[in-house]
Protein backbone atom coordinates (compact mmCIF):
# COMPACT_ATOMS: atom_id res chain seq x y z
CA UNK A 1 0.00 0.00 0.00
CA UNK A 2 1.70 3.45 -0.91
CA UNK A 3 1.37 6.39 0.87
CA UNK A 4 -2.04 7.75 -1.22
CA UNK A 5 -3.84 4.61 -1.40
CA UNK A 6 -3.19 4.84 2.95
CA UNK A 7 -4.25 8.56 3.48
CA UNK A 8 -7.45 7.17 1.03
CA UNK A 9 -7.85 4.67 3.25
CA UNK A 10 -7.74 6.72 6.66
CA UNK A 11 -10.29 9.40 5.16
CA UNK A 12 -12.96 7.46 4.05
CA UNK A 13 -12.63 5.94 7.29
CA UNK A 14 -13.18 9.04 8.97
CA UNK A 15 -15.33 10.19 6.96
CA UNK A 16 -17.93 6.92 7.23
CA UNK A 17 -17.37 7.26 11.09
CA UNK A 18 -18.97 11.21 10.21
CA UNK A 19 -15.25 12.86 10.59
CA UNK A 20 -16.06 17.00 9.24
CA UNK A 21 -14.08 18.80 7.34
CA UNK A 22 -12.01 15.47 6.11
CA UNK A 23 -9.32 16.89 3.80
CA UNK A 24 -5.77 15.21 2.19
CA UNK A 25 -3.30 17.94 2.45
CA UNK A 26 -0.26 16.64 -0.26
CA UNK A 27 2.94 17.04 0.85
CA UNK A 28 5.07 15.47 -1.46
CA UNK A 29 7.11 18.30 -2.69
CA UNK A 30 7.03 20.17 0.68
CA UNK A 31 8.05 17.82 2.87
CA UNK A 32 11.40 15.36 3.81
CA UNK A 33 9.11 13.38 6.13
CA UNK A 34 5.80 13.05 4.97
CA UNK A 35 3.83 12.98 1.72
CA UNK A 36 0.11 13.75 2.95
CA UNK A 37 -1.23 14.82 5.78
CA UNK A 38 -4.71 13.87 6.82
CA UNK A 39 -6.99 16.40 8.83
CA UNK A 40 -10.54 16.05 10.01
CA UNK A 41 -12.79 17.71 12.87
CA UNK A 42 -14.75 16.29 15.35
CA UNK A 43 -18.08 17.12 17.72
CA UNK A 44 -16.24 16.48 20.90
CA UNK A 45 -13.58 14.83 22.49
CA UNK A 46 -15.27 11.65 22.53
CA UNK A 47 -16.02 11.93 19.06
CA UNK A 48 -12.51 12.23 18.40
CA UNK A 49 -11.05 9.21 20.43
CA UNK A 50 -14.16 7.22 18.29
CA UNK A 51 -12.09 8.27 15.20
CA UNK A 52 -8.75 7.56 16.06
CA UNK A 53 -9.92 4.22 17.49
CA UNK A 54 -11.84 3.37 14.08
CA UNK A 55 -8.82 4.84 12.05
CA UNK A 56 -6.37 2.67 14.46
CA UNK A 57 -8.32 -0.71 13.82
CA UNK A 58 -8.80 -0.33 10.23
CA UNK A 59 -4.35 0.17 9.72
CA UNK A 60 -4.33 -2.56 11.88
CA UNK A 61 -6.28 -4.77 9.52
CA UNK A 62 -3.34 -3.98 7.17
CA UNK A 63 -0.85 -4.97 9.46
CA UNK A 64 0.27 -1.43 9.80
CA UNK A 65 0.44 0.01 13.42
CA UNK A 66 0.34 3.48 14.70
CA UNK A 67 3.61 4.67 16.85
CA UNK A 68 2.58 8.25 17.41
CA UNK A 69 -1.01 10.09 17.91
CA UNK A 70 -1.78 13.94 18.20
CA UNK A 71 -4.71 15.49 18.92
CA UNK A 72 -6.61 13.30 21.24
CA UNK A 73 -6.52 16.27 24.81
Amino acid sequence: MNSLELSTLIKETLEDRHGNDVDIIDLTEKSTIADYFVIATARNSSHVRALCDEVEEKLEAQDIFVSRKEGLR
